[in-house]
């Protein structure tokens, strides 16, 4: 779903030679373990892209670099515009959440109408749709599908539960995150962002004070900056609604990136049980023109039967 990082990464890559600094090419050796021919490539302002170790069977990891051709400021200038930053075929509608968050703000959010129809049906432990029990409760008891305004309704209904569910998660933290009760075998989306940062581990070596805010810090980081924005993506054979939230961290020591940015999932309709993509910058200096990029992306699907679950991961894989 972060596959804009990188695309703004390709858009800006030089196509000239530009030796590593060292700095830089220790980054890319430890922490994407890189080989001698894949630094020629990033060297010569190619971008490079590789399969990462998976923490277990279930999880799909992927991870790029590349030489980005603007400063560090200017970069995260345009990510932090979310919403023209990710314009692409897959992205069908999105929306970023201001401080504080508006309902309105998710006005332009549309379920697919088999997905509307699908709530109709659904029950806890039996749903189409990734809800908590009390989520997939109050769609039940508000919605009347008698009346020819019932999709109008359960989508309008859909807004409500997730702006709420975003008002909780902006005050209380991953303690706020769902469990999803949707299937027989309820899944805790905290558990699976502690497995995500875990997994993550040589990546975030070094900032152990981001890697907490990322599982939910009470305290606030110094040399941060956040955002909560939405997004419905073709997914595979059905799209996908999700909720981020992005932290992004200038840790300002001399042994670490430059910039470190974390995008984790806090809410997906389907398919995806926890996601989160972690982008390093460094540069060669503090106000170099440009900066090697780090994007790497650890997604978790859900427990499927072999046949749709390996589907899943090629299609994840793939995108």
């Amino acid at each position: 779903a972060q596959a804009a990082i990188l695309a703004l990464g390709l858009l800006c890559a030089s196509t000239g030679y530009a030796e590593i600094p060292q700095r830089v090419r220790g980054l890319l050796q430890t922490r994407l373990e890189l080989s001698i021919s894949d630094l020629r490539t990033v060297d010569r302002g190619r971008p490079v892209a590789r399969s990462l170790r998976a923490g277990d069977r279930r999880e799909i990891a992927a991870a790029g670099a590349v030489l980005v051709e603007v400063p560090t400021e200017f970069f995260l200038h345009r990510f932090e515009d979310i919403v023209s930053f990710k314009q692409s075929p897959i992205v069908r509608e999105i929306g970023k959440f201001g401080d504080p968050p508006r309902l309105e703000e998710m006005d332009r959010l549309t379920f697919e109408p088999a997905d509307l129809d699908a709530l109709r049906r659904c029950r806890v432990e039996d749903c189409d749709i990734q809800l908590s029990a009390g989520q997939i409760q109050r769609i039940q008891a508000t919605v009347d599908w008698s009346k020819a305004d019932a999709r109008a309704r359960a989508n309008r209904v859909l807004r409500e539960l997730l702006f709420e569910y975003v008002e909780r998660y902006r005050h209380a933290g991953n303690q706020a995150l769902l469990e999803y009760a949707n299937d027989k075998a309820p899944l805790r989306i905290s558990d699976e962002v502690r497995l995500l940062v875990a997994h993550s581990g040589e990546l975030l070596r070094g900032v152990p004070e981001f890697s907490e805010a990322v599982l939910g810090s009470a305290r606030p980081l110094p040399g941060s900056s956040e955002f909560i924005y939405w997004s419905k993506e073709q997914f595979g054979l059905k799209p996908v609604v999700s909720i981020t939230h992005v932290t992004i961290y200038h840790p300002r020591r001399s042994d670490v990136p430059d910039v470190v940015i974390a995008s984790k999932q806090i809410y997906a309709s389907r398919y995806v049980a926890g996601s989160l993509a972690i982008t390093l910058g460094v540069g060669e200096s503090a106000n170099s023109p440009s900066f090697y990029m780090v994007y790497a992306n650890r997604t978790r699907p859900r427990a499927f039967p072999p046949v749709v679950g390996g589907l899943v991961r090629r299609v994840a894989q793939g995108q």
